[in-house]
């Protein structure tokens, strides 16, 4: 890539004028395609980072939200408790979330430390929406417009 930026011309002095003589390196035109592609590059690198990071943002206001329901039931004296897993729509290469999810069965590793932390006997997610729609915070037909748009995104 350096390449596209080292250009050496050599000049002569002939009665006092400056006259350019040959330029070793790339031309011009090749330039202008390094550079065009570096800022291609970069643009869609922003863009990248931009959205991943929208999405951790989202990642961490489900896991909390599924955190303070957690806490919210222990103290309440519930030792079964149902949460909802992450939307699978926020997982990003920036994040461990995917690996790190909540699964179904309480014996799975990560319900395992979070029933050890908040000191229940059972955790256990299902899809957000299921969860949602059973504590109240969706209505069946929102639950259902989300898994078509969901849907509709992994095709």
């Amino acid at each position: 890539m350096m390449d596209c930026i080292n250009i050496e011309c050599r000049q002569t002095n002939v009665n006092g004028e400056h006259h350019q003589e040959y330029c070793e390196g790339t031309s011009y035109t090749a330039r202008l395609i390094c550079f065009s592609l570096l800022a291609v590059l970069c643009l869609r690198f922003a863009f990248t980072y931009l959205d991943c990071g929208a999405n951790m943002v989202r990642l961490y206001r489900d896991a909390k939200e599924r955190e303070d329901y957690i806490a919210e039931q222990a103290a309440l004296g519930e030792n079964d408790i149902v949460v909802g897993k992450v939307r699978p729509d926020f997982y990003n290469t920036y994040s461990a979330m995917k690996e790190m999810e909540l699964e179904e069965s309480p014996a799975f590793w990560t319900n395992v430390s979070m029933e050890e932390y908040f000191g229940v006997e059972k955790i256990s997610a299902v899809e957000y929406e299921d969860w949602a729609v059973s504590v109240g915070r969706m209505t069946p037909e929102e639950a259902e417009t989300a898994r078509e748009i969901r849907a509709a995104s992994e095709d």
